[in-house]
């Protein structure tokens, strides 16, 4: 159902698949490397780089990454069991792992979201297209021609409809859920900087890019590990913003459709829908 867009999301995610040659098969698939842990009140998760993909997943002890099962971890000695296709690998902690990690929090992800001046640039792109998404909402509910006067009106009626704060709160819920501590405090850090602002003003309100089309300074933060990590986890924070912001985003769209249709109809247009 077509609809008005209040807000631009920042992140647009997708991923990115690598093939795999048939002599590639062939050759003795190399061990995954252990990049990280991840100890939060649940157990530990285990961040395993699998070198034929070049991608770091997390999982579990039971859980599978790349076709390798986290068979057994070994708290005596430290040391995390692999298994794949009959093969069985033990990893040292001691010596692979990069960093422990910990579990990130919906006020980590507020500082990010504060470095990113979310609210100032949702603002801006807001400001920006009002007028036209007001009367592109009005024209779809039967209002053919709506003036500037009735435009102002209708925003008057919407106010507090879509709350920044809310929309905010419900961005770093869902980034807290996905991100650790670490990754989320790279990004803050990154995103404060001269370079990060720069990043953000080229890719515009909604920060919509193509992979690989990233600015300059993106692509940097991403060639770093942590960058690297939290690019990855991309597409299962897309799917998170779906879980925890889709909602309640539905519920403001909805509320903001009745209201145009109840105000278009106030003001003598012909009884629709908009569709």
């Amino acid at each position: 159902m077509k609809t008005i867009r209040l807000i631009y999301f920042l992140l647009v995610f997708g991923a990115v698949s690598v093939p795999v040659r048939a002599d590639d098969v062939v050759a003795a698939e190399k061990t995954p490397e252990l990049r990280g842990v991840l100890a939060d009140g649940s157990g530990k998760r285990f961040g395993l780089f699998i070198p034929s993909t070049e991608q770091t997943g997390w999982a579990t002890v039971g859980e599978t990454v790349g076709g390798w099962k986290l068979k057994e971890y070994r708290a005596a000695d430290d040391t995390l069991v692999l298994a794949k296709d009959g093969r069985e690998e033990i990893l040292h902690l001691s010596e692979s792992v990069v960093g422990v990690y910990h579990k990130g929090s919906q006020a980590d992800a507020a500082a990010l979201l504060k470095a990113m001046k979310l609210d100032e640039r949702m603002s801006k792109g807001f400001a920006k297209n009002m007028d036209r998404m007001f009367k592109q909402l009005l024209v779809r509910n039967g209002l053919a021609n709506p003036t500037p006067e009735q435009l102002a009106e209708f925003q008057k009626k919407i106010a507090g409809i879509f709350d920044p704060a809310q929309f905010e709160s419900k961005m770093a819920e869902a980034m807290g859920e996905v991100y650790t501590q670490e990754e989320l405090k790279a990004q803050t850090d990154f995103y404060a900087s001269d370079a990060g602002q720069a990043a953000l003003d080229k890719m515009g309100p909604g920060g919509r890019t193509k992979d690989g089309e990233e600015p300059a300074a993106l692509k940097d933060f991403y060639a770093t590990p942590a960058g690297a990590s939290v690019k990855a986890k991309q597409a299962q924070l897309n799917i998170q913003m779906q879980k925890t912001v889709g909602p309640w985003m539905g519920e403001v769209m909805g509320r903001t459709q009745k209201a145009a249709a109840e105000f278009a109809k106030a003001q003598g247009a012909d009884a629709k829908t908009g569709g």
